[in-house]
């Protein structure tokens, strides 16, 4: 009986196998389904920077994008995962190189000239080990196609390249000085500790800059190429507005309801004329023998002789309060625009014109304050607006607005580009279509107007 008991033992086992095997089977349905655990990473690839740099300016159109990273990359892995695009979205082509632990990738063609370029990086890239890069996010690994890098560049060879730029001269109140841009967004400069500059105009050649020192009846003679103040003339009380024409600069002095006269040559005060009204604003004809001002008790449109101060003509303009916005002359038609803010129109005068004739009109209190031009257009400052209207059609063209009261706008000569005081920014925008490139911001609130250079630096 004993060797029969034996015998039988390992049946079941079998059978108790028998029992796990079919209760498995019976019960794997149930059971979740599991991917592969992704092999350990170690030592992942770290990005560095971008060159050119996030937001550059006058990147030079034949530029390589270069990424760097903490050690080498695998170049494959670029190919579908970084592209450079245009405006538009447009994908550019280019060659793909490894240089030490950079990548580089230059487009085939040169790219386009005041155009934005967007390169966008995605997650997948790797090492020469395959391992895919971390952004020391908590330490978590990008393994999907999150975007890195999506920058925006713009690139200015040629019209606006590094060796001729425009300077801007930007008036700030607050730090009683004249702020100067250059290379587009570059702040070269911080000049004088005026007593509230009121007014500025450049010297037709470009090279000298004045700007008007209500609190201190002065005008300051700077020199642009150096950037540095070569004397204060002492003029009448309060000089405020001021316009250039020729070889002569002219200023208005409110309190002695007179213009003073300096000659840009000797920089020297010339003559000084009694106006017998109480002026606003100034403007000058392109052949520089008639001056224009506003009588701010008759609201008069009056010309001035330039070189003897006489009233030419008086033109009513029709406001009923004092004009508050600018008075400014478009010299290659001869058209003269006043901005009556506080009528909320802007009314023009074209030459031998006996009236004027009102081609803007705002609603909701909005208040022209200044127009500025190019060769077929003019633009209108308004609000948080600025409207881009056809010179002879007076039909909108484009706009753009911003979060802030726009203050004053300055139009490069080569007609390309305006620049904006926006609360304490400058903004650039690109005239053509009407959008806004970038905006500089200066420590100050009291930004106000900006002017730009008349020849290239």
């Amino acid at each position: 009986m004993k060797r029969k008991i034996q015998l039988l033992q390992p049946w079941r086992h079998l059978n108790a196998m028998f029992c796990v095997i079919l209760l498995l089977s019976l019960t794997s349905g149930c059971l979740p389904d599991r991917e592969p655990t992704a092999p350990t990473e170690i030592d992942r690839p770290v990005f560095q920077s971008l060159s050119p740099k996030l937001g550059a300016m006058a990147v030079n159109t034949g530029s390589v994008v270069k990424m760097l990273f903490n050690e080498r990359m695998d170049l494959e892995s670029f190919q579908d995962h970084f592209v450079l695009k245009d405006a538009k979205g447009i994908s550019v082509r280019g060659v793909f190189a490894i240089l030490d632990t950079a990548v580089t990738f230059a487009p085939e063609t040169p790219l386009a000239q005041a155009s934005r370029y967007y390169a966008v990086l995605r997650g997948r890239v790797r090492d020469a080990q395959r391992s895919s890069i971390s952004l020391n996010l908590g330490g978590e690994p990008i393994l999907d196609d999150a975007t890195l890098i999506d920058s925006t560049w713009f690139y200015t060879e040629g019209k606006y390249s590094k060796s001729g730029f425009f300077r801007l001269y930007v008036r700030d109140r607050q730090s009683g000085s004249v702020r100067v841009l250059g290379n587009l967004d570059e702040p070269i400069a911080q000049l004088g500790r005026f007593a509230a500059p009121e007014g500025m105009a450049l010297s037709s050649d470009g090279n000298w800059l004045y700007v008007s020192s209500t609190n201190s009846d002065s005008v300051a003679v700077i020199n642009a190429q150096q950037n540095s103040i070569t004397k204060m003339l002492s003029v009448g009380e309060y000089p405020s507005a001021m316009t250039s024409i020729g070889n002569y600069v002219y200023v208005i002095c409110i309190n002695g309801s007179m213009v003073v006269k300096i000659n840009a040559s000797t920089q020297s005060i010339e003559k000084t004329f009694s106006l017998g009204f109480f002026p606003g604003q100034l403007a000058a004809s392109q052949d520089g023998g008639t001056l224009y001002s506003i009588d701010q008790v008759t609201r008069d449109l009056v010309l001035i002789n330039a070189n003897d101060g006489t009233v030419v003509k008086r033109v009513p303009n029709g406001t009923t309060q004092v004009v508050k916005g600018e008075l400014n002359m478009h010299s290659a038609s001869g058209k003269v625009f006043v901005c009556d803010a506080r009528g909320h129109r802007v009314m023009t005068l074209a030459p031998n014109a006996t009236a004027f004739q009102t081609v803007q009109t705002f609603a909701g209190g909005i208040e022209p304050l200044m127009v500025a031009f190019d060769a077929s257009s003019y633009f209108v400052v308004a609000g948080k607006t600025i409207y881009r209207y056809d010179l002879n059609s007076n039909v909108l063209i484009g706009s753009i607005s911003f979060t802030g009261t726009v203050k004053s706008v300055a139009v490069l000569p080569s007609y390309d580009l305006l620049y904006a005081t926006v609360n304490s920014n400058v903004a650039i925008v690109d005239i053509e279509t009407m959008t806004g490139l970038r905006e500089i911001g200066l420590p100050s609130s009291g930004i106000e107007s900006v002017i730009s250079s008349i020849s290239k630096f």
